[in-house]
């Protein structure tokens, strides 16, 4: 079982996440959907079995369920946010995941490309680095295992 697999809660809004306004911005967001998410708090729950993973993410008042196979690029899926994303799971070493994603935003005409790392610090926290590969620019959240 990874160790990966529960709950966990980010620890803070977004907004707070370490560069959120220079993420957002190089990705492209209108300032709407800043104001979205700069309230949000999400919690991510991965279950699964061998390289068969499911996530929930609940965002606000919306959760989605996501079915994806570890080292391959996945069918696309329909973000809690409306958007429509395809994703690339890799687990690098049993505290390390690392996910290539390309999602088109709603209301927008270009793909955004990002590259998130999930590093486990503890038994029960977590380090996400989201970075936009077009401008390099990265956001950083952590996260605790409920």
């Amino acid at each position: 079982m990874s160790k990966f697999f529960g709950k966990w809660k980010m620890d803070e809004k977004c907004e707070k996440a370490e560069n959120f306004m220079n993420f957002c911005k190089a990705v492209g967001m209108k300032q709407e959907e800043i104001d979205y998410y700069k309230e949000m708090q999400e919690i991510i729950a991965y279950m699964g079995e061998g390289d068969k993973w499911v996530s929930e993410i609940t965002a606000g008042e919306t959760t989605t369920k996501h079915q994806y196979t570890l080292g391959v690029k996945n069918p696309p899926q329909k973000g809690p946010d409306g958007s429509t994303f395809t994703i690339e799971p890799k687990l690098v070493n049993p505290e390390t995941l690392e996910e290539i994603s390309v999602t088109q935003l709603p209301g927008h005409d270009k793909e955004v490309v990002t590259k998130t790392v999930r590093i486990l610090t503890a038994p029960n926290k977590m380090k996400s680095i989201v970075t936009d590969v077009a401008s390099g620019v990265s956001m950083t959240f952590y996260t605790t295992k409920q």
